[in-house]
């Protein structure tokens, strides 16, 4: 029969090609951070619970204040921008997230969330993105602290980013 093509495997997704990484989009917000009446700075030591064996991750810079993490951890800021790595490489991970950083900050976003899955369509059933992303947030300056998203922005698959003002 013409304009018809046979339907693949039941064992095997249909393949699609990677979405392109989603630039900065500006969101709604009904609370920025800036307007809190809790600091966000204190005198508490840093935090750091990232691992390969867990899939949640929290990781807070000394200084960070405990109410300002747990309300992080439980998704009560809104978040002011997305971006979508699925579909990136490990190398394209660091460029990527450092360009919709710099946007965020131009911005003056302080509350952003990063979605990068959970590997389970990589090759090997292992992600990369994540591990890289985990690695190098870390290390970034300008990055107060990170934690796991909620079940509805993403779970273990995403991260909300608080950001320095």
């Amino acid at each position: 029969m013409s304009g018809t093509r046979p339907r693949p495997p039941e064992n095997k997704a249909p393949s699609k090609p990677a979405p392109p990484p989603t630039r900065l989009k500006r969101m709604r917000t009904t609370e920025t951070l800036t307007r809190e009446s809790e600091p966000l700075i204190s005198r508490n030591v840093s935090i750091d619970e990232t691992s390969e064996e867990s899939s949640e991750i929290v990781f807070a810079r000394s200084g960070l204040s405990r109410k300002s993490l747990k309300r992080l951890k439980k998704g009560e800021y809104d978040y002011q921008a997305v971006l979508d790595m699925h579909g990136l490489r490990g190398h394209d991970v660091a460029p990527a997230l450092e360009r919709f950083l710099s946007e965020a900050k131009e911005y003056g976003y302080q509350c952003i969330l990063t979605i990068y899955g959970k590997g389970f369509h990589s090759t090997d059933g292992k992600g990369v993105v994540r591990p890289t992303i985990i690695f190098w947030m870390k290390k970034h300056p300008e990055i107060l602290a990170f934690c796991s998203a909620q079940p509805r922005h993403g779970g273990t698959g995403a991260a909300y980013i608080l950001l320095r003002e």
